[in-house]
């Protein structure tokens, strides 16, 4: 119950408002010139400094950037009354925090101060104390749901699952079902019912699996070995890609590019190319690395890609120049007369890392799926294809057509394919994802089976209706109620979230350690952003690119990096439309990052 403050109470309300007056007086031209204050004791004196959006010595308290300054990071690391021994600026720093106050302004106003057991807040010009507790923010989890599975695809089949599985080895299969309904591990449990089958049998048995992520592929290969399926390939569809290429190419470079764009995706991976290749395959020539640069740095050819296609005309201004860049010499073979060691940089690595030169000398994973397409066109049959006696291909719907034309031609006659996939989570507007039976043509597979599975055995009903809501476009932003499974906050700047994320995933992991949190951001550099406040004062693990070690704590990763994985609980920190716009892919981008959520979602946002 609120109280009016304590005389001493009072004035320490007023001390932090005529702090706040300093950094307004000091930084007039930001909105929110100060978050909060931090008060050290060091050698018996006391000093305080304010943390703000920037640095600024020249007043008094000084004023320190929330992010990089070192002693800032104390504030989100430390509660009051801790004992402090530590180097700051390569210099020991020992003593102990006094104070920790978070600030919460409205225009010029202090109107809320959140201390360590108690906040301070302002009704009607008049200061109130409460010092009740706040509830905790993550909803707690059974004790049976602490008893982690090495995989969450090794379970009990229901009768559903239990009958896909057991479909005929010749019959090619399309598991559909909502996020979390259990397509995968039907497609898994299948693939090893196949093996163990042909391993009983003593025939030979040669299947691929490909996904779409790296931490989806360390999570298969950890779940086919506890499912006793051994020396089956299991491949992302870029490494596949690259490897199948190189061999069957072999004048092909050595590196690939990281970086394509957006615009080399769409052109490449366009239905429209498919015809273009039809029509042009002899005229290009043999499938070998100069006809890339034939085909895509043909600036007529790829005009009547874009025109049927319906691409803008920059998407062509960017693949020539890709293409062209991709074909100049690296910077060590244009200088290959100079000594070696004097062609590389101080820090290691090559000349052109960095630079806009770094696509020299590369090839795309996209080109694969084009020379091969080509070969075939041309009526040749490069000698790794044919050579698979079962396909499983997980979410299916991020495969181009072009792409699933050269997979199905992995299969040896008579060979299937297991599908598994789901329209609502298709988020890569390059793949063209028409459809399932658009899929099941480009794969080349005549007759598919498909099974549509019903029951959740992910998310929780809540979390299940609010991300349908989602897709629908009709929810609305979740109520802030502690302990919700859907749980829904806005804060003041992006110190606060931070602060109020430390906070609440320190309580979690303190009380549950077996819990795998993630914090999901929109794209890589957020999810980079994100690692660095949250690393300020909590342990975390930045997961990119599929480094995933599956262990729990806490984990700050990319959206496209948790697609098919699960965790105990999601953070969503920039949940606001400007990174999930009310538009079809952003709403089902949002979907899939709240239906990675086995227990709790917390979606939260920067007012603003």
């Amino acid at each position: 119950m609120p109280r009016p403050p304590q005389p001493e109470e009072q004035e320490r309300i007023e001390a932090h408002q005529r702090r706040v007056q300093v950094a307004q007086r000091f930084l007039p031209e930001l909105p929110i010139p100060c978050f909060g204050y931090l008060a050290l004791e060091r050698q018996g004196q006391t000093k305080g400094y304010l943390l703000g959006p920037r640095t600024e010595h020249s007043c008094e308290p000084r004023i320190l950037d929330w992010r990089t300054a070192p002693l800032a990071g104390i504030f989100f690391a430390e509660p009051e009354g801790a004992a402090l021994e530590l180097e700051v600026a390569d210099r020991p720093f020992v003593g102990r925090v006094v104070e920790r106050a978070l600030y919460r302004l409205e225009g010029r106003r202090l109107v809320e101060l959140r201390f360590e057991r108690a906040r301070a807040f302002e009704r009607d010009g008049v200061w109130w104390i409460d010092e009740d507790p706040a509830p905790p923010v993550f909803l707690e989890r059974p004790a049976s749901a602490r008893q982690r599975p090495a995989s969450a695809w090794v379970t009990e089949l229901d009768p559903a699952q239990r009958a896909a599985v057991e479909r005929p080895a010749d019959r090619s299969l399309l598991v559909l079902g909502e996020a979390g309904f259990g397509k995968t591990t039907v497609a898994l449990h299948r693939l090893a019912h196949l093996a163990r089958a042909a391993e009983a049998e003593r025939r030979p048995f040669a299947a691929l699996v490909v996904v779409p992520t790296e931490g989806l592929l360390r999570l298969t290969r950890l779940t086919l070995d506890r499912l006793r399926a051994h020396g089956l390939e299991v491949a992302t569809y870029d490494q596949l890609a690259v490897k199948e290429a190189q061999a069957a190419f072999p004048d092909l470079p050595a590196r690939v590019s990281e970086d394509r764009g957006a615009s080399v995706l769409r052109l490449k991976r366009h239905p429209a190319l498919l015809g273009l290749l039809e029509k042009k395959a002899r005229s290009l020539g043999p499938p070998k690395r100069r006809v890339l640069l034939r085909l895509f740095g043909d600036g007529e050819l790829l005009r009547q890609v874009a025109s049927e296609g319906q691409l803008s005309p920059h998407v062509v201004a960017e693949v020539l120049e890709h293409t062209h860049q991709q074909y100049e010499p690296t910077t060590e073979r244009a200088h290959r007369h100079v000594d070696r060691d004097r062609l590389q940089a101080l820090d290691g690595r090559r000349l052109d890392e960095g630079t806009p030169d770094e696509l020299a000398e590369t090839f795309d994973p996209e080109d694969a799926a084009v020379l091969f397409e080509l070969a075939y066109r041309r009526g040749e049959r490069p000698e790794n294809l044919g050579r698979f006696d079962h396909l499983v291909l997980d979410e299916a719907q991020e495969l181009a057509p072009i792409e699933l034309r050269w997979l199905g031609r992995l299969l040896r006659p008579g060979g299937a394919v297991t599908i598994a996939g789901d329209a609502q989570q298709q988020t890569d507007d390059t793949a063209y994802f028409l459809g399932w039976a658009q899929v099941a043509r480009a794969l080349g597979v005549p007759e598919v089976e498909s099974i549509e599975l019903k029951e959740s055995y992910r998310c929780p009903p809540e979390v299940t209706t609010y991300a349908r809501e989602v897709l629908a476009g009709n929810a609305s932003w979740p109520a802030d109620q502690a302990g919700a499974p859907v749980l829904g906050t806005i804060t003041p700047s992006a110190c606060h979230q931070a602060f109020e994320l430390i906070e609440a995933l320190k309580a979690l992991t303190d009380r549950d350690r077996t819990a795998s949190v993630a914090v999901i951001g929109r794209h890589g550099t957020a999810a980079k952003q994100l690692a660095d406040e949250l690393g300020r004062g909590l342990a975390v693990r930045l997961a990119l690119h599929g480094a995933f070690d599956f262990a729990p704590g806490v984990v700050v990763t990319s959206l496209q990096d948790v697609k098919g994985l699960e965790f105990d609980y999601v953070v969503v920190p920039d949940a606001g439309p400007l990174q999930y716009p009310p538009t079809p892919e952003g709403r089902r981008a949002l979907y899939v990052a709240l239906t990675r959520a086995s227990h709790q979602v917390w979606l939260s946002r920067v007012a603003g």
